[in-house]
């Protein structure tokens, strides 16, 4: 299909822009899990908990904007046995 040149810019609009949307998905648990390793590693009882609640918030964006897009639900990590 040709794309006249002057609805080129529309046309990557609404064909890149939805897969920008989707990406930003995979980045927000993409933080969430390097921060869920950050506070896994941590020592400090104060920046260990600073770390998981900053990793909640990513996964919350993610499941917000999974849910807006209508796409499937986020995985919930697992919670490991000590």
């Amino acid at each position: 299909m040709l794309i006249p040149r002057a609805s080129a810019p529309y046309w990557e609009r609404v064909l890149l822009g939805g897969w920008r949307i989707v990406k930003m998905v995979g980045e927000y648990l993409e933080h969430a899990l390097q921060f869920e390793r950050m506070a896994s590693e941590a020592t400090d009882p104060a920046l260990k908990e600073s770390l998981a609640k900053q990793a909640v918030a990513y996964r919350k964006l993610a499941k917000e904007r999974a849910e807006r897009l209508n796409l499937p639900p986020i995985p919930t990590p697992q919670n490991k046995s000590p």
